[in-house]
């Protein structure tokens, strides 16, 4: 009886613990369909099989979740961005400017130079206050965000698409194993306690 406390607890916490390793390898393994012998069953990993849902449904979440249109403009169109932009190209502008009116005398050149920027700047500005929703509107129908991301994740190598999961979450992945060793302890401890309190 003294060894049944120790055994089936034991062997309790191993199943567990090789039944949770086994179900997070089959997550990627087998990468390609492996046909189980004298039977019409073939067994595949399951991110392997369901790699372009996957896919798509990883594109249609970056376009709706992480650049959704509204977050973006909000991004966009909020005061020091749009003060940068719109100074950064004002003066990308003037410079152009400066350089075709090289033949104009210095004195005449840099207050028209200093003139054209200001103007410049106040039409880019007024310009980005109304043009901002549009540009993203025509940005939207010209590329297919969804479809980028969709084709990048269906063609990624299933051996680097497993290692990036892992080294992302494998201390995760290494408690959900432990978990099971510690659940299955716990379930032959209560195994053995039945045994002994039924007098078996």
């Amino acid at each position: 009886m003294q060894w049944t406390f120790i055994v089936i607890p034991a062997i309790a916490a191993l199943i567990g613990w090789f039944t949770n390793l086994l179900a997070l390898k089959l997550l990627f393994r087998p990468y390609k369909p492996w046909r189980i012998p004298l039977t019409p069953w073939s067994i595949q990993g399951v991110i392997p099989r369901r790699q372009a849902e996957l896919a798509r449904s990883i594109g249609e979440v970056v376009k709706r979740e992480l650049l959704a249109k509204e977050d973006l403009l909000q991004s966009l169109n909020n005061p020091e961005t749009r003060d940068e932009v719109a100074v950064t190209l004002a003066e990308k502008l003037a410079d152009r400017i400066g350089e075709k009116l090289a033949i104009v005398p210095l004195a005449v050149r840099q207050p028209l130079e200093l003139g054209l920027k200001k103007l410049v700047l106040a039409e880019i500005q007024r310009l980005y206050n109304s043009s901002l929703e549009s540009m993203w509107e025509n940005l939207e129908k010209k590329v297919d965000i969804a479809g980028i991301v969709e084709k990048k994740v269906a063609s990624l190598d299933l051996e680097e698409f497993e290692k990036l999961i892992v080294g992302l979450a494998g201390r995760e992945l290494g408690y959900i194993v432990y978990f099971g060793a510690v659940l299955g302890f716990l379930i032959g401890l209560l195994q053995v306690l039945l045994l002994w309190f039924t007098g078996a």
